[in-house]
């Protein structure tokens, strides 16, 4: 199997990443309103952040500190709207992606590993990041992502 040149890797990484994107936030908000039913474990937290309660310690919470300090930070500037959690889930993840991307610039890491690596490693950095967003969507509804 003849692997692809960098630049069209990397082009097609981004494209694939910018329809995930879209997709995320084109219907992150229909499915929180119509099959969300942990929604308000994440307002909850919020609220009780910008009270100045700590979680695992104030209130019991099955979510991480660092997604909740996250979606607390997002829900503030988005003024408790839902799409702050997909914004949230898109800027993790760009931030995850971007890591990713500033390997090409290491000519050891491309001398090391092949493409299906490359893309085995490209799509687990992905996951990792729609994990945050099935976290925060589908904790206890039956829709699975």
């Amino acid at each position: 199997m003849k692997s692809p040149s960098l630049r069209t890797e990397v082009i097609s990484y981004v494209f694939f990443f910018t329809l995930i994107c879209a997709f995320v936030l084109a219907f992150s908000p229909i499915v929180q309103l119509r099959w969300e039913h942990d929604l308000a474990v994440v307002l909850d937290a919020a609220w009780r952040l910008q009270n100045g309660q700590l979680p695992h310690t104030d209130f019991p919470s099955n979510l991480g500190y660092c997604f909740l300090y996250q979606l607390y930070i997002f829900l503030k500037l988005f003024d408790y709207d839902l799409i702050a959690v997909a914004v949230s889930t898109v800027v993790f993840v760009t931030i995850m992606m971007l890591i990713y991307l500033s390997f090409y610039k290491s000519k050891t890491f491309i001398a090391n590993t092949t493409f299906p690596l490359r893309l085995y490693i490209f799509f687990l950095i992905v996951s990792i990041g729609l994990g945050h967003f099935r976290r925060a969507f589908c904790r206890s509804c039956s829709v699975t992502l």
